[in-house]
């Protein structure tokens, strides 16, 4: 047994790990590759191919996320073709500005339509790059060798990634990840100052911010790397409490100069249902938190996904909020005494929690998991590996036989239950694609449609109707001119 332990030690210590985790993580989510186009992304198609048989929608083709704008006149535009609900406010708003991820799917489609796999190709090789930046940020951060791989592997074998890599439309998930990644690696190098002796430890300084700059020109969520930021300044950071606090300005000027242009340039939620606005509607925001975030963390922990939250009644959703809530302070019960002895714990709790707000704007879904998770399984991690280095000197009592339990589960959920899941929930958004263009196919429009008007009658849900929009424009098919 002790020859076994000491032998995945050793490969868990292995220089090259982060090379391993990256195949790891490809190998794992490479059935993504026969995910085809779904949901979404037939609407990204058709903003960059030019909305063919539609109105004009008034949106740039690189600003591809635009699903409803703050013009009321395009606003009725949309519900007056069917893009959007007829009950959809006038004013309604949800544009997001991610001008890198926007940039990668313009390519795709002006230079890859039709090669599907081709696109899912460029996903799965940012998920194996954002895996390899994960490994090296759990090496720079963890000081024990062995613990460092172990997160990496639970990284890249967390099935929480599985939409993030097989959606085209979520793609921003990986790309905000690998900044946020590399804005934590930036930053430890820049206040540990143990950087290569080429390189300049001021080149750090800079390097963060930036990295957390690019990271929000891929998406919103990148704003969770500056809680990876904090969690450092207020625990690893090996500073004075004003070097501490002056580290974090840095990052405040480049979140403030965003938000600032954000609201400027006309970008963000208002009126939406499905999001908050943090600024506009702070109130809903809380609530949304209090919702959400039990339910996110204990996705991110435990066995039950975030993903079927939003298909159910509100009964049952209290139900899963409420039993996200226990987990989440029964884990806090077991990780307390760690947590008051070990700082590394610490950081990776607070980041996992910081990194998390931002997404709880919106409904639970494991897609939302990549920068949360990066604290999530260092957490795990460090806890197992404190589980097992500590009681191979204290073999009595009953702490030791829960705390022993507790990581043996976490490292099935994680290190088994997982890796088998991610190949099948990489194709997770297939089904509901596959149901839309059945539907399409039934439908089956003349062309002599485009003058006339269409009403469908208790449609499936809210979507299929700007779902079909999309599907018909996207390939140049004749739409109708009203839905």
């Amino acid at each position: 047994m002790k020859r076994a332990a000491t032998v995945v030690k050793g490969a868990l210590a292995a220089p090259a790990l982060a090379w391993w985790c990256a195949g790891l993580g490809v190998l794992l989510a490479a059935p993504s590759l026969l995910g085809g186009i779904q949901m979404d992304d037939h609407y990204l198609r058709m903003v960059v191919k030019g909305a063919p048989g539609l109105p004009d929608l008034g949106i740039s083709r690189l600003d591809v996320f635009t699903f409803a704008g703050n013009d009321a006149a395009k606003n009725a535009v949309r519900i007056d073709a069917g893009l959007v609900p007829w009950w959809t406010s006038a004013n309604a708003r949800i544009r997001f500005f991610r001008p890198l991820s926007a940039l990668t799917h313009y390519l795709d489609f002006r230079m890859l339509d039709g090669q599907w796999w081709l696109m899912h190709l460029q996903s799965l090789l940012w998920y194996g790059a954002l895996c390899g930046a994960a490994a090296a940020a759990y090496r720079r951060v963890i000081p024990s060798v062995w613990v460092a791989g172990l997160a990496a592997v639970f990284f890249a074998a967390d099935d929480a990634h599985g939409l993030p890599v097989g959606w085209l439309a979520n793609r921003n998930a990986l790309l905000t990840g690998i900044a946020g990644v590399l804005t934590l690696v930036s930053h430890d190098y820049w206040r540990r100052g143990d950087c290569r002796r080429d390189v300049p430890v001021a080149y750090f300084r800079f390097l963060g911010p930036a990295m957390m700059a690019v990271g929000l020109l891929c998406g919103e969520a990148a704003i969770g790397a500056a809680g990876y930021v904090a969690a450092y300044a207020l625990f690893l950071d090996p500073g004075t409490k004003r070097e501490r606090f002056l580290s974090l300005l840095p990052y405040g000027l480049v979140a403030g100069v965003y938000l600032f242009f954000y609201a400027l340039a006309g970008f963000g939620i208002q009126h939406s249902g499905i999001y908050a606005a943090p600024l506009e509607q702070p109130a809903s925001f809380v609530l949304h938190v209090v919702e959400h975030l039990p339910v996110l963390l204990h996705a991110q922990l435990g066995l039950v996904s975030a993903n079927p939250y939003v298909l159910m009644p509100p009964r049952v959703q209290q139900v899963q909020v409420l039993l996200g809530a226990a987990v989440i302070a029964a884990s806090f019960a077991v990780f307390l005494p760690m947590l008051r002895r070990n700082a590394v714990a610490r950081f990776w709790a607070l980041g996992m929690v910081l990194a998390a707000l931002p997404v709880s704007l919106t409904l639970p879904s494991d897609r939302l998991l990549v920068l949360p998770g990066l604290g999530g399984m260092g957490l795990v991690a460090v806890f197992i590996g404190d589980v097992v280095e500590r009681y191979a000197m204290d073999l009595n009592g009953l702490r030791r036989k829960v705390d022993r339990g507790v990581a043996v589960l976490l490292a099935l959920i994680h290190g088994v239950l997982a890796p088998l899941s991610l190949p099948f929930s990489s194709l997770g958004v297939v089904l509901p694609g596959r149901i839309l263009e059945n539907n399409l196919d039934q439908i089956n429009f003349g062309s002599d449609i485009r003058q006339e008007s269409v009403l469908f009658i208790n449609a499936p849900y809210d979507v299929f109707g700007a779902s079909l929009l999309t599907m018909l424009s996207a390939e140049a098919m004749a739409a109708p001119r009203h839905l």
